[in-house]
């Protein structure tokens, strides 16, 4: 079956995949100069959420354009990944628009279509003394959040400043934000010095009228403070956080400049819990902090480990891959160096990231810095060599700052095996892929997790030769099973393979089961949308170990493939509309769409392609 159409790249842009659109203004006017940013989505990586907000480095756009004289804008990619993305459109005379849950195909340019920049709502306001409508606040300051976590960061994470809404007052206290967004509720704040912060939660827009907020701020105070780590060095940008201990407040923010020093103003003329977060630093935090008083505070470095790497003879390895994990022993109670490796478990570390080790002449160890309280053992992969781990190591409390950890890398157990049709001939090419034993694969948690939760289970991947058969190799000792897709057959799942020694175990040859090719073109009310994702799943009486569900995403002409064959049976098919320019509702919106625009169908046994339109409703 041919595949679908794929949009040309845009003419001078060698990238072989990417997004394309058209920025306009509301009279569908060319809006040129603009910038438009493509940033990873937190759904990639839940355990970095909390990582996202403090640090506004992870935030950062994988890659970022300007719309032509024509409005045109293309963002291309060198690799694409299985990966969620959202869209940023900026431009100082509109409301930023924000288009999220995109996905990209490879060798595939997606065409967004026109995107719209309205001119944004109008928030206006005076900010006074409170009690004293007559004199007005010098130097307030007065800024807009959406209200949602995420959205409010990546926004502030932009180059430039250009996503935050922020005004000054003039001298007689009056203030205007011109590019509010145009619907739902936002957060609208301020505050200055030598008064508390008051915060205006859902404040519903308008794009027929001004939006009026006035703020009345009290007297406050600010908290004016040095941090420094335990050998008087200054600690650049560390987070610093005020809470109220007297009020539901969400906390005061702010970082430290390169001497170490921070302001915060907007307190409340009483006691504060603070907390200190810098990288590579212990938390801090102390309670009943006077905001009169000078903040100093004084952080601990964090542990570090520092790695040396051998194979079984004995000569250090220089080029490998190392990650730290944290360990959970099956007896709790056991010293660490009793622990037992192959009945322990492994955590992420999420603010240590993984390092590709390359090792100059001159020194033998690799090093590990800010290293948290906890047990933990160090990850080595190298070529040639299965997934080793070290000792457990216990870093923080009494520990040592600095410990050295060696690791022994081995060889590692083999499985090999063969794949063939139904009616028993050599399946050559096909991809074999490990996985842990449990795993669920159709599962969108685990295809949403599998990047960020570690496992014992080695990560290979292979493809069968021209008599079916594949090795596997390096394996690390654990629990098991095997992913093996075609394109001319269906997936099949190889469970329950516990491997226990470092021996080569032969499997029995795995039959590969018939199936056809689904494709369609999908629209809205009979027109093709910029971007749709169409999702194939079986009934839900099915059995989780029998599921399946399948998701793509439509061309540039709305035609869609999905990249594996379906075996025979009944199946449902759903569409939506994903990157629309109001984020906020779009998840229901998409619900919505979902369950309207569902409609089922056979694949019948023996069919090669199933072709299978559907039209999602319009809602006009």
């Amino acid at each position: 079956a041919a595949p679908p159409q794929r949009t040309s790249a845009p003419a001078g842009d060698a990238h072989p995949q990417g997004l394309r659109g058209l920025v306009l203004d509301d009279r569908s006017r060319a809006v040129p100069g603009v910038a438009v940013h493509l940033v990873e989505s937190a759904s990639n990586d839940p355990l970095l959420l909390p990582l996202m907000r403090q640090q506004q480095h992870f935030l950062a756009p994988v890659e970022t354009g300007y719309s032509a004289a024509d409005g045109s804008f293309a963002l291309g990619l060198e690799v694409v990944q299985d990966k969620v993305y959202d869209v940023y459109v900026v431009s100082d005379r509109h409301a930023i628009a924000r288009l999220t849950g995109l996905r990209l195909l490879p060798d595939t340019w997606h065409d967004l279509g026109a995107i719209t920049l309205g001119p944004g709502a109008v928030v206006r306001g005076r900010v006074t003394v409170a009690g004293r409508p007559d004199i007005p606040v010098p130097q307030a300051v007065v800024s807009i959040d959406t209200g949602g976590a995420f959205a409010d960061a990546a926004l502030r994470a932009l180059p430039g400043g250009q996503g935050t809404l922020v005004a000054h007052v003039d001298a007689a206290g009056y203030y205007e934000l011109p590019r509010a967004p145009r619907r739902g509720g936002v957060v609208v704040r301020a505050l200055a010095p030598g008064f508390a912060q008051v915060v205006r939660r859902d404040v519903e827009m308008a794009t027929d009228r001004p939006v009026e907020v006035d703020f009345e701020l009290p007297p406050g105070q600010t908290l004016v403070g040095l941090v420094a780590d335990s050998a008087g060095a200054p600690v650049p940008g560390a987070r610093v956080e005020a809470w109220a201990t007297t009020a539901q407040l969400e906390p005061l923010i702010g970082f430290t400049d390169d001497d170490g020093r921070v302001e915060l103003h907007g307190l409340r003329p009483e006691a504060h819990r603070v907390r200190v977060v810098a990288a590579g630093f212990e938390t801090l935090q102390r309670d009943d902090v006077a905001p009169d008083e000078e903040l100093r505070a004084v952080l601990a470095r964090r542990g570090r480990l520092e790695v040396v790497a051998r194979a079984p003879t004995g000569t250090v390895l220089r080029r490998y891959r190392l990650a730290l994990r944290r360990f959970f022993p099956s007896d709790p109670q056991a010293a660490p160096e009793a622990a037992s490796l192959v009945d322990g478990g492994i955590g992420a570390v999420p603010e240590i990231r993984d390092q590709h080790v390359r090792l100059a002449g001159d020194t033998e160890r690799a090093v590990v810095d800010g290293v948290p309280s906890g047990l933990f053992v160090c990850e080595v992969e190298a070529d040639g060599f299965a997934t080793t781990w070290s000792s457990p190591v216990r870093c923080g409390e009494d520990a040592p700052q600095t410990q050295v950890v060696e690791v022994v890398v081995k060889r590692g157990a083999e499985m090999r095996g063969q794949v063939v049709l139904p009616d028993g001939r050599p399946l050559a090419d096909a991809t074999v892929v490990t996985q842990p034993a449990g795993t669920m694969p159709e599962s969108p948690l685990f295809r949403m997790l599998q990047g960020a939760v570690p496992t014992r289970a080695s990560r290979r991947t292979t493809t069968t030769d021209g008599d079916g058969w594949f090795r596997l190799e390096h394996l690390a000792l654990a629990d098991y099973q095997l992913q093996i897709d075609h394109p001319a057959a269906c997936r099949a799942i190889v469970r329950d393979l516990a491997l226990r020694e470092p021996v080569l175990r032969t499997l029995p040859p795995t039959r590969m089961p018939g199936g056809a090719v689904v494709r369609g073109h999908a629209t809205i009310g009979g027109r093709v949308a910029g971007q749709m994702k169409v999702v194939l799943t079986t009934p839900p009486d099915v059995a989780a170990a029998d599921a399946l569900r399948l998701e793509t995403i439509t061309d540039a002409d709305g035609r869609f493939r999905f990249d594996r064959r379906v075996p025979p049976g009944s199946y449902e098919l759903r569409a939506a509309v994903v990157g629309t320019a109001e984020p906020d509702a779009e998840i229901f919106r998409q619900l919505l769409q979902l369950q309207r625009s569902s409609t089922t169908f056979a694949v019948p046994p023996g069919a090669d392609v199933v072709d299978r339109d559907l039209d999602l409703p319009s809602a006009n």
